[in-house]
Formats: structure tokens, C-alpha cells, sequence
């Protein structure tokens, strides 16, 4: 509402033009509108919205009528904002808070309810900015359960929490879903249990998420409970949620006759939309019952779920032994009929990259990249089914002496049975030539030329030319290249024609930045009689191409459906990656310097990359960790054969410190191992190793190499909370600084697992409070 003015000719309603009268209780009030995002709907969920300028002075009586009858879930809405969170005396959170909400639950109707529900959860979100508080309050309220994992998880790996070991987060997601499919329910689309269910179904790994909705959560416990004879509890701010039925013996019946149900219990954050597990196991004989109820379903399961570690559909692309099968000539070109041959009887692997001409809805295509290419991690080098497959490569490169012309190439691009949709090929530099091999009809190449007369709806941005939209129709003309070479530039739209039968086509062509490989890599090329092109053939065959075409108006039409405001959208990206991940994991398996399921022989690559010989020095490092985990000193030992080097003294704290210290004892040579961080930080206590109290730190003087962890979260100082000075999980810092001030090791590995979760704007602030202007019993600056 506003006040009025002085004369009432002023306090007019802009509606009905009637004044309105402040001493006969009549007022005006403002009204502002928001934006629509599009004609005929509003923003969408998530999506920016912003008000007009224009101010509009209404009276309540026309507002109301412009505003509409008012719902129950508005005025449930104004009553929560408007009354209940402001009234202390009908919202004490901290006290009574639950038996307030209960009281309320009984005078409104379910959707009243629901809405209200609605409403707190909406609030809680807003107005959290962190669910320390949240998590805090949780723990307190559920103190009968005990400690809850600070981890937040998906519903089944929170579920683990209290199966594991013997039942693992898998396992209950395979069951569950399994008796979903005999009972045919089909879970909600887009939900996180229909997640689970496609990632069983491709053999693949559960998907992890850190928050999820509560219509999710209670999704996958209400399915969980029909396929488990168990039951679920899920804690709430808002109260307690109970799955499946809790069956209590009476007291007078033998322990081994009651058959209690299991129940197993979750937190629910509302505001944080995060679920978190406790942390309780069942006893053996709850899991051995558990267990012998499910076991036929279970076997089932697992046969049908289980994870693939090289599923079937997965083509691994060609073998080295169909490679040593290929013939490669020496002094004369490459045969057509053979090469053909060859070609359409080896293995192809899948491609995943290259989505500028990868077909519509089409996943992975059947191509791959002979010679030079840009992978993904470094410049332009040869690939690796080059290397993988050194006859074929050389057999490829030699048929290019067919070309009625001297042709210099870095690079042979390979495509099998699929036709490319319309592309421009940026990272070609200079003219190309192309060749189709099979038997197969149709499948013209398509080039766009100012004389065409074949029309092609572009589909999608086309690097280099932004005059050409989305629905614009351009002309070319087809090209047959069945047994025949056709010299093109692949800067130019084209696109390959549909076909029928077996079609092979081989585009020779110079890499963008190819002229920048190193010696190695062009003399591996050379030798393979690959023709790679100087800066003089470049600059020379650029001249004789001159500038792109560029489109005219009269070129092109457009289609009665495109938008003539679309946007023009051009490509930024200066260079596509030939080859993507899983196309060098599968390459480098079949080279057998890949990881595969193991890394084995790591260290040994890792010598003859740095051009060093160890085999003949003697080394023996003293190690020192403070709540790292074993991995450096573990790698360590693998990469120095001839001693493995000594843990001095290691301490862990948090919820894995047992494994952590039991695995360093079985792999490693540990002198001696603390639980407690202020053990560590005096140099003595009992020690996990030797059993006994009172075990000292060897000396300073052993100490080679040191290793430490520390969380950033503490260190951000924020008024009114938990800071570096009194928050305890800041003490592994202060302990580290005090450890590298004492002892001085020569080198020291520190790590900030939760760096990433620091927001862009912090991180410079936290690293001057590390390095350059904290305190000197917590920052390095001094050190």
C-alpha cells in the first residue's frame, strides 16, 4: 500500500478511475509485473525473471478482481510467510518446535498439509546458506541412532552404511530393481531410480549424486522395502517417515525364535536436499538372515547385473594380429582391390568424437584417424591406432601414390558404412582428396558450389560461415568417388550422399599445426610413407585456394519455418579433438601400453620418460604422512625397485583411519603409526605397529620426504561460525605447520582434497592466508 496524497484527484485507481479516500478507508496499492521470457507462457522453472519499469496504482478492490480468486495453497502460502515465521510464540525451532508442527498437522486437511510442507522446505533452502546447522540439528534429534556419515549420498549407498561389508550399495540396487521388473513397476522418467535401473541394465556403475528430491528419496525406500525384508525410518526436520512394516517380538519368546525386522536409518536434510546414511551395521546374525531370505533373488540378480569389464557390444578396435596379417608394399603403390579387401575384413573401432559429422541420433560411428591428429591432452602427434596399427598405416599411406597428382598429407581419415552429415572439416589446412572403396550404391560426396543445383537444408552452425543459419537451403552438386579420387576443399560445406550396401572412404589431408611435430613423430610418420608437407607446399597449395566462398543471398533461400531472428551462431573453438578418451584407453590397451584394469608397468614407462636409470643406485627414503593415506608412499615403492622406502611414522584420522593404517601395515614398511593427531604432534604414543605405549618418532635427521592433507573449509573465516582457531578439523593444518617448522624435511607433498569446493572469488584469499599473510603458526609463509 501507499500513503495518499493531499488531494484526492491524485489518489485515482488506475483500473476504474475511481479516488480513493484514506479517512473512509480506501487505499491504493503498487503493482509491478514481471516479464514473460516468450509469448504465451512464463520464464520456467529456474530461468531469470525481472520486473517492467512501469508502476501501476491499483485499488484493493480492482486488485483483488485483476489478482483473482485466491487458492488454499496461496493463502497457505501467505499465512506460513505472513504469520508463522514471524511468530515466535507458533514457531520455536529450537524448543518444541516438533510437537508445534504435530498439532498443526491435525487442524488442516492433506493438501493444506502438503502445501505447508512445501512452503518450509522452500524456505529452508532459501535461507540455508550452508547445512552444517541443518546436519547439526539432525544429529541431536536422532541421538538414539548414533553418529550419522557427514558424506551426503545416494539412497542406496546411504543405505550401505548399515550392510556394509556384507551387502554393498550394489547389491541392494540390483535386488530392488529386479523385483521392480517381476513386479512390473516401472519407476517415475527422469527420476534417480530409473538412473539405477539403465545403469544396471548397461552393466555400468551406480550413479552418484550429492542431492536429491524427497519424491526421489521416498521413491527408492518404498521399492527397497518390497524387495528387502526390511524396514526403513527416514528422519526429517518435519518428522519421521516409516517403509515396510516394523515386526517386534514380545519379550517372553527365546532370542532365537524373535525374528525382528531390521530397520535401517537415513537423515533427510530438507533445506540442503542432501540424504545422509547412520552409522550403524547390522549384527552377523541380522545379515546372515537377511541374506538367506534374498539369496535366490540375490543370484539372479548378480548373474544379470553384474559389471562387464569388456562387455560385448564394445568393439575394441583392430588387432595387432590382424595387423601382422597386412602385406605392405615397398616400391609400388597399393592396390585398389586389395586395399579394399583389407579394409572392409578388419576390426573398426567405435568413435565417439567427431560430433560435427557424426549422423543424427546415432551414438558412435565406425571411423578412426591414420597419422597426424590433436588428441586431447597434447599438440598435434601421431595417433595411436597409428601405432597400434603400423601396416595398415603404411598401407594406407602408400595407396595415396595412386593420386593423379604429387600430394603432400599429414593425416588419413578412415569411415566405414556412414554417411557424414553436412560439415566444414576446419582443421584442414589446404586441399584434400578423397576416395570411396565397397560395394555400395549412391553415396555421392555433396559439395556446395555457386553453380549447384542439388539443394541442402543446413541443420546446424557451419564453422567459418556465419551467414548461414539454421533452415537456410544452399546448392552444390554431387561428386561420385566410387574407385575414383576427387580433389576438395574441405574448408566448404559437404556432406556425404545415403547409400546402399558397404561403403569405405578415405580422406587424405594435412592437419592445422601439423608443420609443429616434433622430429620423433615426423620421422615415425616418413618411415611409414606418410608425405608430409613442408611450410612451402602449405603456403604454396593456400595461394592456389585463395579465400572461402562466401554465400550470397541469391546462393540461398529460406525455409518457411526457420525464424528470421534466429541468431547467428559461430563455432569459437580453434581446434577439435580427433580422437576422444576412450578411443586412447582402448588404443593404448591394444599397443599394451594401456592401464586396462590394472597399472601394472607404470613406472616403468614412467623411467623411460624421464630418461633415467635407477637400476644401479641405491635409494631408501624416509617417509612421513599426516592424514594422506598410503598412495604416495605406495607409489613411491614401485617406482624405486631396489629399496622400498620406509614409512618413519604415519597418522590418520576421520572414519577410515583403521583401514588406512591396517593397509599401510600389510604393503608397506611402516616403523610406526598414531590415531591421534596430538600423538603424532609430541612425537609419541602408542604406536598400531609395534603395540605398545609411549613409541617414539624416528628422528628428524631420517626424514626424506613429508606428506600431508589439510581441508580448506575451516581456514574460510566467517563471522559468527567455526574458523581456523576453534574449529577442530583445522587442527591437521596446525599440527603440518608445526611438523615442517620442527623438522624440516626436504621436500613436502601437502594436498586440499576440498580445494574445488571453494568458491572462485575465495580461493586467491585462501592461498595469500596459506602462503604469504596468515598467522606463522598456521600459514607456510615463514617456513
Amino acid at each position: 500500500p501507499v500513503p495518499g496524497y493531499e488531494m484526492p484527484s491524485q489518489n485515482v485507481c488506475d483500473i476504474c478511475g475511481a479516488s480513493c479516500i484514506s479517512n473512509k478507508g480506501e487505499t491504493l496499492y503498487q503493482f509491478r509485473c514481471y516479464l514473460r521470457s516468450s509469448r504465451g507462457g512464463g520464464g520456467g522453472v529456474g530461468s531469470s525473471t525481472r520486473l517492467d519499469p512501469h508502476i501501476s496504482y491499483i485499488s484493493k478492490k480492482c486488485g483483488s478482481g485483476l489478482l483473482g480468486k485466491q487458492s488454499e495453497g496461496a493463502k497457505i502460502r501467505e499465512w506460513v510467510f505472513k504469520d508463522l515465521l514471524h511468530n515466535s510464540e507458533l514457531m520455536n525451532w529450537e524448543k518444541d518446535g516438533h510437537l508445534n508442527l504435530e498439532g498443526l498437522q491435525k487442524s488442516l486437511s492433506v493438501t493444506e498439509w502438503q502445501s505447508l510442507v512445501r512452503e518450509l522446505e522452500h524456505f529452508a533452502r532459501a535461507s540455508a546458506s550452508s547445512s552444517d546447522v541443518e546436519f547439526k540439528r539432525a544429529e541431536e534429534q536422532i541421538k538414539e541412532i548414533g553418529a550419522l556419515s557427514r558424506i551426503p549420498e545416494d539412497p542406496f549407498r546411504a543405505l550401505a552404511r548399515c550392510t556394509a561389508p556384507s551387502l554393498g550399495a550394489r547389491t541392494l540396487a540390483m535386488v530392488t530393481v529386479l523385483v521392480m521388473k517381476r513386479t512390473e513397476q516401472m519407476p517415475s522418467a527422469g527420476g534417480y531410480l530409473e538412473k539405477v535401473a539403465i545403469s544396471l541394465e548397461q552393466h555400468q556403475p551406480l550413479p552418484g549424486i550429492a542431492t536429491c528430491s524427497k519424491d526421489e528419496v521416498h521413491e527408492v525406500l518404498a521399492a527397497f522395502v518390497k524387495a528387502w525384508p526390511v524396514s526403513v525410518e527416514l528422519h526429517t526436520v518435519l518428522g519421521k517417515d516409516t517403509f515396510g512394516k516394523v515386526q517386534q517380538m514380545p519379550k517372553s519368546l527365546p532370542r532365537k525364535d524373535a525374528e525382528e525386522t531390521p530397520v535401517l536409518h537415513l537423515v533427510y536434510l530438507t533445506g540442503a536436499r542432501k540424504l545422509h546414511g547412520a552409522l550403524e551395521h547390522l549384527d552377523k546374525g541380522k545379515m546372515s538372515c537377511l541374506r538367506e531370505k534374498v539369496k535366490e533373488v540375490m543370484q539372479e540378480a548378480q548373474q544379470r547385473y553384474r559389471i562387464q569389464t569388456q562387455p560385448q557390444s564394445i568393439c575394441h578396435g583392430p588387432r595387432k594380429a590382424e595387423d601382422a596379417k597386412i602385406e605392405v608394399p615397398q616400391d609400388w603403390p597399393a592396390d585398389l582391390q586389395y586395399v579394399e579387401s583389407t579394409l572392409l575384413n578388419i576390426t573398426w573401432p567405435d568413435c565417439k568424437s567427431r560430433n560435427n559429422v557424426r549422423p543424427d541420433g546415432q551414438d558412435v560411428i565406425k571411423a578412426m584417424c591414420l597419422g597426424a591428429i590433436k588428441p586431447y591432452f597434447s599438440g598435434v602427434c601421431p595417433s595411436r591406432m597409428t601405432r597400434v596399427m603400423p601396416n595398415l598405416s603404411a598401407l594406407v599411406a602408400r595407396f595415396a601414390k595412386n593420386i593423379p597428382e604429387p600430394f603432400c598429407f599429414s593425416s588419413m581419415q578412415l569411415n566405414l558404412d556412414y554417411n557424414a552429415k553436412l560439415h566444414v572439416d576446419k582443421n584442414n589446412f589446404g586441399p584434400s582428396y578423397i576416395i570411396g572403396l565397397g560395394s555400395y550404391a549412391q553415396g555421392q560426396l555433396w559439395i556446395m558450389h555457386a553453380d549447384g543445383d542439388v539443394p541442402m537444408t543446413v541443420h546446424a552452425p557451419l564453422r567459418g560461415y556465419p551467414e548461414l543459419r539454421v533452415g537456410d537451403v544452399i546448392y552444390g552438386k554431387l561428386h561420385c568417388i566410387k574407385h575414383r579420387w576427387l580433389k576438395f576443399n574441405g574448408q566448404i560445406p559437404h556432406c556425404a550422399m545415403e547409400f546402399k550396401g558397404h561403403r569405405v572412404s578415405i580422406v587424405y589431408f594435412s592437419r592445422k599445426g601439423s608443420e609443429t611435430m616434433d622430429l620423433d613423430g615426423r620421422h615415425f610418420l616418413e618411415n611409414l610413407g606418410v608425405a608430409l608437407p613442408t611450410m612451402e607446399w602449405l603456403t604454396k597449395v593456400a595461394e592456389e585456394m585463395g579465400a572461402r566462398p562466401v554465400v550470397k543471398a541469391n546462393q540461398r533461400r529460406r525455409l518457411d519455418f526457420a525464424d528470421p531472428g534466429t541468431p547467428v551462431i559461430e563455432d569459437s573453438s580453434d581446434d577439435e579433438v580427433d580422437e576422444d578418451e576412450d578411443m586412447h584407453r582402448l588404443a593404448d590397451d591394444e599397443e599394451g601400453s594401456g592401464t586396462g584394469l590394472s597399472a601394472t608397468g607404470w613406472a616403468r614407462r614412467f623411467h623411460q620418460e624421464l630418461h633415467v636409470d635407477w637400476s644401479s643406485t641405491l635409494v631408501e627414503l624416509g617417509i612421513t604422512m599426516c592424514c594422506a593415506g598410503p598412495a604416495a608412499a605406495l607409489a613411491l615403492q614401485e617406482l624405486l625397485p631396489l629399496r622400498r622406502p620406509k614409512i618413519l611414522a604415519m597418522v590418520e584420522d576421520g572414519d577410515t583411519k583403521d583401514s588406512a593404517i591396517r593397509f599401510a601395515r600389510q604393503n608397506l614398511r611402516v616403523q610406526c603409526a598414531y590415531k591421534e593427531l596430538n600423538e603424532f604432534q609430541k612425537g609419541s604414543g602408542f604406536c598400531e605397529v609395534r603395540h605398545h605405549d609411549q613409541a617414539p618418532m624416528p628422528g628428524a635427521e631420517e626424514e626424506d620426504v613429508f606428506v600431508g592433507s589439510f581441508l580448506a573449509r575451516p581456514l574460510m573465516v566467517q563471522a559468527g561460525k567455526k574458523n581456523y582457531s576453534n574449529d577442530p578439523n583445522a587442527l591437521a593444518l596446525k599440527i603440518i605447520r608445526s611438523h615442517l617448522a620442527s623438522r624440516t624435511p626436504p621436500l613436502a607433498l601437502l594436498e586440499v582434497p576440498d580445494y574445488s569446493s571453494v568458491p572462485e572469488l575465495e580461493r586467491r584469499r585462501l592461498l595469500d592466508f596459506l602462503l604469504e599473510s596468515g598467522p606463522d603458526d598456521w600459514s607456510f609463509h615463514s617456513l
